[in-house]
């Protein structure tokens, strides 16, 4: 749903490149232990991720943000990334924290669509 326009987007099917996206913005996370050293000396650090119960985790690249939220880069698309819901960070087993998902990237279908606008305009 678009909140400015109060449009209701509709896909056909549950594999439409609208639902899937590569990336995330969270606010400050929240860890269980202590922070990821090399987070907070390289501005970067790379984990698993796992946004919902039953899905297993993936590769990501975590990136800190100045107002001390994360940019979450993703190996894979993930269908659905929603705001509100959390994003949790994993080192093998280990469960580092999590933060809540305040940013999903643009979808699947928007980059394509971008792509195509840009070839279309060079010609």
């Amino acid at each position: 749903m678009n909140c400015t326009t109060q449009d209701i987007l509709v896909a056909k099917g549950t594999k439409h490149p609208a639902l899937f996206s590569q990336s995330v913005v969270t606010e400050q996370p929240h860890w269980i232990h202590e922070a990821p050293e090399q987070l907070y000396q390289d501005g970067t650090y790379e984990c698993e991720f796992k946004f919902q119960h039953v899905d297993p985790t993936m590769k990501c690249r975590l990136t800190l943000c100045p107002d001390g939220g994360l940019s979450v880069e993703l190996v894979h698309p993930v269908r659905a990334l929603t705001l509100g819901q959390y994003s949790v960070f994993y080192s093998g087993e280990e469960c580092l924290g999590s933060a809540k998902i305040v940013k999903v990237g643009p979808s699947l279908f928007d980059l394509k669509s971008g792509q195509l606008n840009k070839t279309h305009a060079q010609r």
